[in-house]
């Protein structure tokens, strides 16, 4: 509510045994919020149980000067960290406005928006998302939006001031991907022999 200040934070603790995602349904009535851990079609037979990672969901006040301080101790306690408090990393990332349509120039203009806000947005990352790579498991063959490769605009975030950041997905390989066709026997299989879902890919 922005005239009231106050909102629900929503989501999972960590994302150890499952894939967790959650949608808010805020055009429906009465609105929803789902949340659910992807069980990857797992079976389970009488007797059986399967736990899924903690999920959470608690008001916060958006003006309070730590609203989701609660959230990060949560995290940090579900992951057994114990260790002295930091200063978060904070920074931009590509993947919410333009998901796997990125291209190098995209990044370089939010990097040049990101110079010149400097002093009212202090954020210490440039994160190229998903996208940069033909396809997911080929990390060293670019797409056409990034002919040469991420490490000259690595330079240039670099140069700018910022800490250059790249997604990657080790544990996940796209079917059409070059790695799937050349190590067949690399990728986890399942029922009849197929390799495995994970998620999406």
């Amino acid at each position: 509510s922005r005239s009231s200040r106050r909102a629900w934070l929503a989501g999972f603790l960590s994302q150890t045994q499952h894939f967790g995602s959650l949608e808010a349904c805020l055009k429906d009535s009465p609105p929803a919020l789902r949340l659910w851990a992807n069980g990857d079609h797992t079976r389970l037979d009488p007797g059986m149980s399967m736990e899924t990672d903690w999920a959470c969901l608690f008001p916060i006040h958006i003006d309070e000067p730590d609203p989701l301080g609660a959230y990060v101790q949560a995290v940090a306690l579900a992951h057994g960290y114990s260790g002295s408090a930091h200063s978060p990393l904070s920074g931009w990332c590509s993947w919410y406005h333009y998901y796997q349509k990125v291209q190098e120039g995209n990044v370089l203009e939010n990097l040049h928006t990101a110079q010149t806000l400097r002093a009212q947005l202090p954020i210490d990352l440039i994160q190229l998302d998903d996208g940069f790579e033909r396809a997911v498991g080929d990390w060293f063959s670019f797409s056409p939006n990034f002919p040469e490769g991420v490490a000259p605009l690595a330079a240039q975030i670099e140069a700018g001031g910022f800490t250059p950041g790249l997604w990657l997905a080790p544990f996940i390989v796209d079917p059409r991907s070059k790695l799937a066709h050349a190590h067949p026997d690399w990728l986890l299989r399942g029922q009849f022999n197929r390799p495995v879902n994970a998620g999406y890919t």
